[in-house]
């Protein structure tokens, strides 16, 4: 049975699924719908870069930085 509480010291995860918003600089302007996006290797960020491993894919052309992105992993 789960109860839903964290013990101190416990790592939890905070999202692993849905569709959000997302600015960082290392979201390309240049990027197209479907394109996937990856944890930076380098600076731990979400990038449109193929990185170590593939978290979602983008709903959204990025503007400025800024996509929808829908996270699975």
């Amino acid at each position: 049975a789960e109860k839903g509480v964290a013990i101190s010291g416990q790592a939890v995860p905070v999202l692993t699924k849905g569709v959000v918003v997302y600015s960082g600089s290392n979201i390309a302007n240049t990027a197209n719908v479907g394109d996937g996006v990856f944890v930076s290797a380098t600076a731990g960020e979400l990038s449109t870069t193929a990185g170590s491993v593939k978290v979602g894919i983008l709903l959204s052309k990025p503007v400025n930085n800024v996509a929808l992105i829908k996270l699975s992993f």
